[in-house]
C-alpha cells in the first residue's frame, strides 16, 4: 500500500516483478549530440552499440551490463564479442 488512494486503487492486482531490463542507444541518447566529437566517450560515436542492463533479478545476479551490436535493418541485436567488436578479454 502505497497511502495514496488512487494510486494503490490502480496497482491493485499487480504482482512485483522478477526481472527489469533496461536499454539505451547511447548514440541516440537526446543530448548526447554535444558528446559525438568527444573522442573520450567512444559510446557515443559508435551507432550501432546498445547497452542492455539487468536492474533487478530475483533469480540470479544483477547490475549485469550487456553490450551488443544492434543491427537496425534486421531490427536485431546480437553479441558484439561474437563477431569481434568487443572481445571479451577486454582487447
Amino acid at each position: 500500500m502505497t497511502g495514496f488512494k488512487d494510486l494503490d486503487q490502480h496497482m491493485e492486482g499487480l504482482k512485483p516483478s522478477n526481472m527489469i531490463v533496461l536499454a539505451a542507444r547511447p548514440s541516440r541518447i537526446i543530448g548526447s549530440a554535444s558528446k559525438k566529437d568527444d573522442p573520450s566517450d567512444p559510446d557515443a560515436n559508435d551507432p550501432n552499440l546498445a547497452i542492455v542492463e539487468i536492474a533487478k533479478n530475483r533469480n540470479g545476479p544483477a547490475m549485469l551490463e550487456v553490450r551488443l551490436l544492434f543491427d537496425q535493418d534486421l531490427t536485431r541485436f546480437r553479441d558484439r564479442a561474437h563477431i569481434g567488436v568487443d572481445a571479451p578479454d577486454g582487447s
